[in-house]
């Protein structure tokens, strides 16, 4: 071991690690199997737009409740995804996130709307006179 990593967890990079490997493997397979599940969802989504459009002579109804039930059944296969398993605790923890808010009231709303349109009018109001000053003095100048 180097002396820099000696003690502190790090494993060791060879490739003798016959349960590495193993862990290569079996990861591979999953992200294998991932990949082709989004190949369907992709085929599926292609699919439902390509039936969406061939079928117009149908009632409008019925092909986008046919659009919405191919959309559904593709994202249900994206769910069961790595990366959709990782989308979906995204969302459920920015659903919590969302409900620790503490949303400011319909007054506090108003009056820093207020403060923000003043401040904005005032600023204005300033770079306005700065251009004009320096448009005097640059025509004063050039003249």
């Amino acid at each position: 071991a180097v002396s820099k990593t000696a003690g502190w967890g790090f494993d060791s990079l060879l490739a003798c690690h016959f349960y590495g490997m193993v862990d290569y493997l079996v990861t591979g397979l999953k992200y294998g199997m991932d990949k082709i599940k989004f190949v369907i969802v992709l085929l599926l989504i292609v699919a439902g737009i390509y039936g969406f459009y061939h079928y117009s002579d149908e009632a409008f109804l019925f092909r986008v409740l046919g659009l919405l039930a191919v959309i559904a059944v593709a994202f249900g296969i994206a769910v069961t995804t790595q990366a959709g398993a990782n989308g979906v605790s995204f969302g459920r923890a920015a659903v919590v996130e969302m409900r620790k808010t503490v949303w400011p009231t319909k007054k506090e709303t108003m009056q820093t709307t207020g403060i923000v349109m003043l401040m904005v009018s005032i600023m204005g109001l300033v770079l306005w006179l700065f251009d004009t000053i320096l448009v005097s003095i640059i025509r004063w100048l050039t003249s």
